[in-house]
Formats: structure tokens, C-alpha cells, sequence
């Protein structure tokens, strides 16, 4: 079966390292996601999924994020340098990221996992492109 295209998305496709473009796709679509879905506690409000299914705080999806990271990413260096940020409380996670009873996060604590992220990226986007003037 052949593949449709031979390269990432058009987004990515321009970038030097498509699937460090794509990664960062994805987890912003999942920061998103679970803002919009509080955390998975809407949808058990709404009947959509049990009452026992897992939900996620700011904080612990932050750390699903983290797991992935550190156990998926191949490039080493990009990997080191965003679990030090992470470990080290960057851009004031451990103060930002809601990590409480869900009936106690209101809107604007769901929203910061996703401004967070934000962060974390724009600050790695400078710290590439630094590195590749420095190169230069």
C-alpha cells in the first residue's frame, strides 16, 4: 500500500526535523483538548463516559506530557533540556498547574496547561534558532 504523501504534514513539512514539529503539534493539541474537556470531567457530567473513568488535573497531564518525553523523544538533547525545564519548574509550572480536587479548577487554571506549553515552546524556538546563529 502506498503511501498518499512522502513527507510530514504541510506544516511540518518545512521544518528540519518533521517529527519534532509534529510532537509539538500534538501536544498542543492535547493541552487544548483537556482545557476544553476539563480534564475529562465534563464528559462524566454529561453522561458521555462513567462516573469511574480517570480524569486528569493540569498537573498530572503536564506529567503524562513529561512521560512521553522522556520515554518516546529521540533527539537527546531536545529531550534533556525540556525534562530539565519540566523538573525544574519553567515558566512557574509547579505554581500555575492545578493539580486539586476537579470541582475545585476553575476555567482559568485549565486554560494555563495549554499557556504553559506555550511557553516551554516559544522559549525552545529561541533557544534553536540562537543556537543555529551562533553556527553561522
Amino acid at each position: 500500500h502506498k503511501l498518499p504523501r512522502k513527507g510530514w504534514s504541510d506544516e511540518c513539512g518545512k521544518s528540519y526535523n518533521g517529527l519534532s514539529c509534529a510532537t509539538w503539534r500534538l501536544m498542543h493539541m492535547v493541552t487544548v483538548g483537556v482545557a476544553e474537556h476539563q480534564g475529562g470531567t465534563n464528559l462524566i457530567e454529561a453522561g458521555i463516559v462513567d462516573d469511574d473513568t480517570p480524569t486528569f488535573t493540569p498537573m498530572s497531564a503536564a506529567g503524562v506530557i513529561r512521560g512521553y518525553i522522556a520515554n518516546f523523544f529521540g533527539c537527546k538533547d531536545c529531550r534533556d533540556h525540556f525534562l530539565s525545564q519540566y523538573d525544574d519548574c519553567s515558566f512557574r509550572r509547579c505554581i500555575r498547574l492545578a493539580d486539586k480536587d476537579d470541582d475545585d479548577i476553575d476555567a482559568d487554571d485549565w486554560k494555563e496547561l495549554a499557556l504553559w506549553l506555550w511557553e516551554v515552546h516559544n522559549d525552545v524556538s529561541v533557544r534553536v534558532a540562537n543556537e543555529k546563529v551562533q553556527r553561522n
